[in-house]
């Protein structure tokens, strides 16, 4: 019977990580200036100075982020490109993003990756809505510290941005 739970949870490990999930040690390398303006496999076009990347396998759009552990440093980068296809290379970063990381001196390092949907997502939480009728109820609404929220796509959500608008009206009045 352990053997059969060990062979389960190996095998559960690997299929985990073959599609992407986890973190990954792999060689990586960036695109060369040539590529600029030049189209990539998703359609969109390839910007030297936009923090993406190039992945054989994983899906257009997926976010991961990359560091580089030898100084930890880290990016975010999207995957809009097929490659790359050199034996041994699993990741192409955008100019950008490898300067980010610092590894533009070395043109080919280790980095470790993760795809971003592989962290657990925090429960959404109900927001209160207020209705701001003059700038004394403006100063009722507190502002929260946990109202700020990063989603996979590096997108920042602020629950707070009701009271700088309403602060705005306030003053044109």
């Amino acid at each position: 019977m352990k053997k059969i739970i060990l062979l389960l949870s190996v095998a559960t490990t690997s299929v985990i990580w073959s599609y992407g999930y986890g973190q990954q040690k792999v060689k990586a390398s960036y695109y060369a200036n040539k590529f600029h303006g030049r189209k990539t496999a998703s359609g969109k076009i390839y910007h030297k100075d936009s923090l993406t990347c190039a992945h054989k396998t994983l899906p257009f759009g997926t976010i991961l982020k990359v560091r580089n552990p030898r100084n930890n440093k880290e990016v975010y980068v999207k995957v809009t490109d097929r490659g790359p296809f050199v034996r041994g290379r699993t990741i192409d970063l955008s100019l950008a993003a490898a300067k980010k990381i610092g590894m533009t001196g070395q043109g080919v390092a280790t980095v470790e990756f993760m795809r971003m949907d592989a962290i657990p997502k925090s429960p959404k939480k109900e927001v209160e809505r207020v209705k701001i009728h003059d700038a004394e109820s403006l100063k009722k609404i507190a502002i929260r510290k946990d109202s700020m929220f990063i989603e996979p796509d590096n997108t920042i959500i602020v629950n707070d941005s009701v009271k700088i608008a309403a602060e705005l009206l306030s003053l044109r009045q």
